[in-house]
């Protein structure tokens, strides 16, 4: 999956600026933040989100183990 940065306030992944027209690849778990405070006087908070998706589909291999036999069809 791929940001750009296309905001006037500034696209950070993991809290490293992307920089406006630049695109990024993003991955499972990172940090994107769309509205980053910089004033320590400012109390509201930053406005993000974490990264959650799935790169493949899961495979049953992945959870059970399979013996070979077939129990039914």
């Amino acid at each position: 999956m791929w940001i750009t940065d296309l905001s006037t306030n500034g696209t950070y992944v993991n809290n490293e600026k992307i920089g406006k027209g630049n695109t990024r690849q993003i991955s499972p778990d990172d940090h994107v933040t769309v509205l980053k405070r910089d004033n320590a006087s400012d109390s509201r908070p930053n406005i993000g989100f974490r990264v959650v998706m799935a790169l493949q589909k899961p495979k049953i291999e992945d959870h059970y183990a399979l013996l070979g036999e077939v129990l039914g069809t």
